[in-house]
């Protein structure tokens, strides 16, 4: 279901659903508890959602179309890769610290939930609750053709270390900080800066990379 195609009371439902989703998880969260949320009865949400599992699908869809709107890169626009990968970090860490409670429902429901998403309906497919990751391997693999990403690193492997860093900045940077002894950078740009550089410098000086040639 599109956009344009979600009536205002299908809304009204995904956002309340949205929100207890993102607060206690699928298993915690009951129709009534939605219907109670969006001021409407039970009727009325199996009116737009046949059941649970198809709402949670709905939510994540519209989740993760959300996030994908809100992330962007140099696309078409910039021929320098190592430009276009430290956008790309950018966009996505400030996306994620900026929107806690969406960024959580897409992370719990990758990492902790994905039992739920297979077993709901058919319809949810990796492209739809994943697309930032694949944004970021066809991005890898244009990087690649053009020469300029080493072609013999595999391209996901790359995208899980720029997207795992982040969500672990945004789960974690607090905790992170207070660990003594731990300079760690709290503002998202600085540490997405700093992540693309380690990635694309690596961390050895020349004299240590020389030795290991």
């Amino acid at each position: 279901m599109s956009a344009q195609e979600i009536s205002s009371g299908a809304q009204k439902v995904l956002d309340a659903a949205q929100e207890l989703f993102a607060e206690e998880g699928y298993a915690s969260v009951s129709i009534a508890a939605i219907a109670d949320k969006a001021q409407i009865s039970k009727a009325n949400i199996y009116h737009h959602f046949d059941s649970k599992d198809e709402l949670y699908c709905a939510v994540l869809k519209s989740a993760c179309l959300a996030s994908a709107e809100m992330i962007t890169h140099d696309t078409g626009h910039n021929d320098n890769y190592a430009t276009q990968l430290g956008n790309f970090a950018k966009s996505h860490v400030l996306h994620l610290t900026n929107n806690p409670a969406v960024s959580t429902l897409v992370i719990r429901g990758l990492l902790e939930e994905s039992g739920n998403i297979v077993s709901a309906t058919n319809d949810l497919t990796a492209n739809d609750f994943d697309c930032n990751f694949n944004r970021l391997v066809t991005l890898i693999k244009a990087g690649q053709e053009a020469k300029q990403i080493k072609p013999e690193i595999q391209p996901a492997t790359i995208a899980t270390l720029m997207i795992g860093a982040n969500i672990l900045f945004m789960k974690a940077r607090n905790v992170l900080d207070e660990v003594p002894d731990n300079e760690y950078p709290l503002d998202p740009e600085d540490f997405a800066n700093s992540m693309i550089d380690i990635l694309l410098h690596g961390v050895l000086t020349e004299q240590q990379e020389d030795k290991l040639l």
